[in-house]
């Protein structure tokens, strides 16, 4: 073994080895929780180039977040000497790359914009009100989720189905086939067609699947949990004749079903592979002993998973502590004193702590507390830099220059800053667009010829697109961070925010000037520098990547938010039957066993020390609501929880408390009976069957019939 295999293969263990050293064929890695699964993967890569010889340009591995890919990148080079050429990123910046070059094919042109949500939803909006469809009574958000479940299920508008007796399904049937025609007009793709795309090209261009099927000769694949349909789809198509296809991931911290990830994906990939290898990693790195068995406690509950045994040499650690607070306040006070002793205390910093939650919605009654008290903190998927009013404006105008066809962004800038084109004069020249089927930019050069615009509007309106014509003049003369500054000047948009935004102007500047640091930072990273390549790094950016890493700040963000993280420290709160689990979970098991999965990964991420809190009373909707106790309290065995005492609150045995409200449920109740769901309201009894448990058919408000656990649902009963 040489020097180089040696340090590739250093401090890996022997299962670690075992999928390092894997060399072809299909392979299924089941990395547990803190397992060391990017160090699996970057070293692999190393190896294949370093031990078998493997061109770097035949590999292409695929993860979820830039942050993720970058990681995998930079560990890998310092591993190997000659710098990295293999391909690896996220799935939608893979294909992204992979139309840049193939577009043509599809009928598109390779300077396409990519649509974020915003712009997609303006999109639906005009196609709704084109169509006479009431906007308030469907929102065009429902219609988006509509048409991105059906590209995640690769179905195309000829191929979308009207579900009978479904209303959404059949105004989704008029919008999708036209939100398709009017995305290749503006040139541009949505996320979502970022998957879906490359897989109609491999589909419909046999010769290209082939190029790249001899070009990536190993696919890795990166929490392969989460893959929903399309991307199953496109790791299947990239994946050659020999079958090298190396996927790593966890069942238990499969959580993003509400995305389209499909579990089975993982579940049967020995089925889709036949010889499939499959190596377990089980120690693990993070976390403390009884943080380990408080999270497989949990998850054991689950059908659908694959066994694994986590164990840890990190020592057993502290109890898990736990605390019920009588109100939401009381859990949020709580959790800033605790914060502030530990960070007084010298052994945590701030930095060290995250506070994880399950909605957004509660981060409010924390957030007032910790700024009171002058805790300070920095919440994940909140504003985004990105979202901000003055980052989308200059980003409209780069994407405009880029790709005169991006209606959207057009029409976002066409009046910013004021510049006298109103709605009706906007809507003359969309009129004029549509009748000589001409995009809306070719549309505004020509308003001289629009007969129904005056020579003074239309003036104003060739004037703009004379703006955006010079500054595509400039785009390859000067870089993209002096462009920002001619935009800023030219178009009057620095002066108008100085003369209209009054103290907030500075800090409207600041952004922009941050957005320019951004480019100089992509300049020096990228050898071409080219405006296309940067506005492409911007729409494929996600809230994790942006998150900062602060020393004095504790961090609050969702569970979702949270996987593939980690921190010393973790306050896991609202461990309240109703709000984890969601109480629109409550109705499918599959759903249940997803929200056990959130919380192992809640739990997961904790390394030293774990809280876990729950309040019986929240102020919710504008009322106080009573919630039981969460039954994953119930699955952690006492002898992993210490309840904290604290004359100030009202602390519980978990056990105890849980038994006997289930005794007295499983007893009490009979058909007839009213009771009371802090979710769904009043409801009435149908039907209590004893079968593995008290299983109650509930009808309620709302006319829905559930059936629930009585052993579990956070019922009282109604006293008249």
């Amino acid at each position: 073994m040489n020097s180089i295999d040696k340090q590739i293969l250093a401090g890996l263990n022997q299962p670690q080895q075992e999928a390092v050293k894997h060399y072809k064929g299909p392979a299924l890695v089941l990395a547990g929780a803190g397992s060391g699964k990017t160090r699996v993967l970057t070293r692999r890569i190393a190896y294949l180039i370093a031990e078998y010889g493997v061109n770097p340009g035949n590999i292409l591995a695929m993860t979820f977040t830039n942050k993720a890919a970058s990681e995998m990148k930079e560990r890998a080079n310092k591993l190997i000497s000659e710098d990295m050429r293999s391909w690896v990123g996220t799935f939608h910046s893979f294909g992204a790359t992979l139309l840049r070059k193939e577009a043509g094919k599809l009928g598109f042109k390779r300077n396409f914009s990519i649509y974020d949500t915003s712009d997609q939803k303006r999109m639906v909006k005009e196609i709704m009100q084109d169509l006479n469809i009431d906007t308030k009574q469907t929102k065009p958000s429902r219609v988006l989720n509509e048409i991105s479940d059906a590209k995640n299920q690769l179905i195309r508008p000829k191929d979308y189905k009207v579900d009978k007796f479904n209303y959404l399904s059949e105004i989704v049937a008029q919008i999708y086939p036209l939100y398709q025609q009017r995305m290749k007009e503006s040139n541009a793709f949505d996320f979502d067609d970022l998957i879906m795309k490359p897989c109609q090209l491999f589909t419909e261009y046999p010769k290209v699947k082939e190029y790249y099927n001899e070009k990536y000769k190993y696919i890795l694949v990166d929490e392969y949990q989460d893959v929903n349909h399309a991307q199953y789809r496109l790791s299947q198509l990239l994946t050659g004749s020999e079958n090298n296809i190396f996927v790593v991931g966890d069942p238990d911290q499969s959580i993003y079903g509400f995305r389209g990830a499909d579990i089975n994906n993982i579940l049967n990939f020995e089925n889709d592979f036949s010889n499939a290898k499959v190596i377990r990693l089980e120690q693990n790195y993070r976390s403390k002993e009884n943080i380990l068995k408080a999270a497989q406690s949990v998850i054991k509950n689950n059908s659908s998973r694959l066994d694994k045994d986590l164990w840890s040499e990190r020592g057993e650690g502290d109890s898990i502590e736990f605390f019920e607070a009588v109100t939401d306040k009381e859990e949020a006070g709580f959790i800033m004193e605790e914060a502030k002793k530990m960070n007084r205390s010298g052994r945590y910093s701030y930095g060290d702590m995250v506070v994880l939650y399950r909605t957004n919605a509660q981060s409010r009654s924390i957030e007032d507390v910790l700024r009171r008290n002058q805790v300070p903190y920095q919440i994940v998927g909140g504003l985004k830099f990105y979202d901000r009013k003055e980052i989308k404006d200059i980003v409209a105008y780069l994407r405009l220059i880029n790709n005169p066809a991006d209606t959207a962004a057009l029409l976002r800038i066409i009046n910013e800053p004021a510049r006298g084109i109103g709605a009706k004069t906007l809507e003359r020249v969309q009129d004029y667009a549509y009748a000589n089927n001409i995009s809306l930019f070719q549309s505004c050069q020509e308003s001289e010829k629009n007969p129904e615009l005056t020579k003074a509007y239309a003036r104003k309106v060739i004037e703009f697109a004379e703006l955006i014509a010079e500054f595509q003049g400039l785009e390859n003369e000067i870089t993209i961070d002096r462009l920002v500054s001619k935009i800023l000047s030219k178009t009057g948009y620095e002066s108008e925010i100085l003369a209209k935004e009054g103290p907030k102007a500075q800090e409207r500047l600041e952004n922009i000037g941050e957005l320019q640091s951004a480019m100089q930072e992509y300049l020096q990273d990228n050898d071409d520098g080219s405006l296309a390549g940067f506005l492409e790094e911007v729409a494929l950016i996600s809230d994790i990547d942006t998150m900062e890493d602060k020393n004095n700040f504790i961090t609050l963000m969702t569970l979702h938010s949270a996987k593939g993280l980690e921190f010393p420290v973790v306050f896991l709160a609202g461990l309240d039957e109703g709000l984890f689990p969601h109480s629109n979970s409550m109705d499918d098991t599959s759903e249940i066993e997803e929200e056990r999965r959130l919380c192992y990964v809640g739990i997961t991420r904790a390394q030293d020390k774990l809280y876990i809190l729950r309040a019986k009373n929240r102020f919710r909707y504008g009322e106080s609501k009573y919630y039981a106790p969460s039954r994953f309290l119930n699955e952690i065995p006492d002898s992993l929880i210490n309840c904290e005492e604290d004359e100030n609150y009202d602390s519980i045995d978990i056990k105890d408390n849980n038994n006997r409200n289930n005794n007295a449920k499983s007893s009490n109740y009979r058909e007839g009976q009213q009771v009371i769901h802090p979710s769904w309201g009043i409801g009435k009894i149908k039907q209590v069957k004893e079968d593995k448990g008290t299983k109650l058919t509930i009808r309620f408000k709302d006319g829905k019939e559930r059936e629930l656990l009585a052993e579990y649902a956070p019922l009282q009963p109604v006293r008249r």
